[in-house]
């Protein structure tokens, strides 16, 4: 173990090396020693201007693995092709001289001199027993006791020492009314009382009373744990006795910090020496989990043999408990192992050995209400007739009731019991689908348009631009460009009537379009009523991607198109969104 060399170690690096690395491939790794646990090597790393030595700590074929910066240099970063070598520097040669084991005790197989342990020889080839040795002095400092009214007596045959009061007065706090053997310790070092019989006529089997004559109405039992830092905690045990409401009770405390409070009426309070319930835990702290949202007033109950209805042992349950019987209990239930590991169900009895599982949050958060395996977020099953209930604060909310007709009725309650009101879904402020109480369905906010021409007679071949709106609906025509643009991706209803004026004899004929993104979908044409005017109607229903946008667009030539002024009634287009 420790550094090992080898001749002619020199070869190149393979491959570049930062300043940061720990891990460095040569072109020839077989120039240099093979280590074994413990031992090592150092390599220097030449670029030719500047070098790093570096300590390789174990080398598997060509990549070595390394420390930098050794013996006073720097770390650096070397390019493929400098010099890997393993060089007789000065810190080879201080670790050679460092590694020189003449008398070392790693070596030694026993003491050049043998020495003696309280009397008993040790010369480092074999272990020692003082146990006898002890025993012995312990025995001759308790035989030669000279303390009155006190006899303390080693029994050699079991390594135990016995004290016995004797006379009437009682010495060194020890009564004289003591049984015979008061006190007793083992050669373990197990210290063991007597077992009195306390005030309520039972006899205890640890058998301390301590009794405290000062301190006022405190009287502790404390206990000192010294780490190995010399750090001292400070434990303790105390009891209160007096004649107020709070006296009576017992604390744990640490460092002067009470920890757990049972007061004279059996409550148990931790974290407060006041609880107000049975059991009463107050946690002002916080503790994150994680990173995660913080977790107050935190319980652990850990339960090492519950289990399920297969009797596999993977839940761990907290019992609540009514009042007497079989079927006043509730459990909250955490699966463990299986496939339902870390699920959590509410589960009550209901019977003197059946259980029925009322409520199931899974692993992945989704909640059942009647069924152990929800298939959504929230899925409530129910044997009954009632699905489940929302109500607000003065009666409005939604209802879902499987009535007796088979059907399932949605149903908004207003503020005055009993009375129907519409039914609304709303995506913001605003109604956006609405079922009144007459079966009318509604939907205010669906994207929709109606519009016409005021601005006088239009030239061929352009975009209907109508100025005069009656409705539209989300602002999605533009009356400036006349586009209709779809907000969503849907199907849509467009509908359009225009009303041509042309005198000319040669025109018999005229047309208009529905145009998607300026491409002519469907054309519509119609011949001249009389010499002067010619009506043409049309309607289309499409399916649009959101932004494509629709016009109406006039295509005959030669002819004026539209009506001005109070004639613009001629004229109009439409649409809406359809689904």
């Amino acid at each position: 173990m420790g550094i090992v060399l080898k001749n002619n170690a020199n070869t190149t690096l393979a491959s570049s090396l930062s300043d940061s690395a720990t891990s460095a491939t040569v072109t020839d790794g077989s120039v240099f020693p093979s280590l074994s646990s413990g031992e090592f090597f150092f390599v220097t790393f030449d670029d030719g201007t500047n070098n790093e030595i570096c300590k390789c700590t174990a080398r598997s074929g060509d990549t070595l693995t390394i420390v930098r910066a050794q013996d006073n240099t720097s770390a650096r970063a070397f390019s493929s092709g400098d010099e890997a070598q393993l060089r007789v520097t000065a810190l080879v040669l201080e670790t050679l001289a460092n590694e020189d084991s003449t008398g070392n005790s790693a070596t030694a197989t026993a003491l050049a001199t043998a020495r003696t342990i309280h009397g008993v020889s040790f010369d480092g080839t074999a272990n020692i027993d003082l146990s006898e040795v002890i025993q012995d002095t312990v025995g001759a400092m308790f035989s030669g006791n000279t303390e009155t009214d006190i006899t303390a007596t080693y029994q050699d045959s079991d390594g135990t020492i016995d004290l016995v009061v004797s006379g009437g007065g009682g010495v060194d706090g020890i009564s004289s009314s003591a049984d015979a053997t008061a006190i007793t310790i083992s050669s373990s070092e197990v210290v063991t009382f007597s077992k009195p019989t306390v005030s309520d006529g039972h006899t205890s089997s640890a058998p301390t009373i301590f009794e405290g004559n000062a301190g006022g109405d405190t009287v502790p039992v404390q206990l000192k744990v010294k780490a190995n830092n010399n750090t001292t905690s400070t434990q303790g045990l105390y009891g209160n006795a007096g004649s107020a409401s709070t006296d009576n009770t017992i604390t744990l405390g640490t460092d002067g910090t009470t920890g757990l409070t049972v007061n004279n009426g059996g409550s148990v309070g931790i974290g407060t020496i006041t609880p107000a319930a049975t059991l009463h835990i107050d946690h002002s702290s916080s503790t994150a989990y994680n990173g995660a949202a913080e977790i107050l007033e935190s319980v652990i109950f850990r339960n090492k043999n519950g289990t399920d209805n297969s009797g596999v042992n993977n839940v761990t349950s907290i019992g609540l408990q009514v009042a007497d019987g079989a079927t006043s209990q509730g459990f909250l239930n955490y699966v463990r192992t299986g496939n339902n590991a870390g699920d959590f169900t509410f589960s009550q009895r209901t019977g003197s050995s059946s259980y029925a599982e009322a409520m199931r949050i899974t692993n992945a958060g989704s909640v059942g209400i009647g069924t152990a395996s929800p298939a959504r977020p929230l899925h409530v099953k129910s044997a009954g007739t009632n699905m489940g209930s929302f109500e607000g604060s003065n009666g409005e909310g939604l209802v879902i009731v499987n009535n007796t007709n088979g059907r399932a009725d949605i149903i908004g309650y207003s503020d005055t019991a009993s009375a129907y009101n519409d039914l609304s879904l709303r995506a913001s402020a605003n109604d956006a689908f609405n079922i009144n109480t007459s079966g009318q369905i509604l939907t205010p906010q669906q994207p929709k348009f109606g519009v016409a021409r005021n601005a006088g007679y239009l030239s061929d071949d352009q975009v209907w631009v109508c100025d005069s709106v009656d409705t539209n609906i989300g602002s999605h025509y533009d009356s400036s460009n006349g586009k209709f643009t779809a907000p969503v991706a849907g199907v849509y209803f467009f509908t359009g009537s225009v009303m041509t004026h042309d005198s000319s004899s040669s025109v018999t004929q005229v047309s208009w379009s529905f145009r998607k993104n300026n491409s002519s979908v469907k054309d519509f044409i119609q011949h001249k009523i009389n010499a002067v005017h010619c009506r043409v109607d049309g309607s289309l229903i499409i399916t649009l991607a959101a932004n494509d946008y629709v016009t109406l667009f006039v295509n005959d030539s030669n002819t004026s198109s539209g009506w001005a002024g109070s004639q613009a009634v001629q004229n109009h287009f439409g649409g809406f969104l359809i689904g």
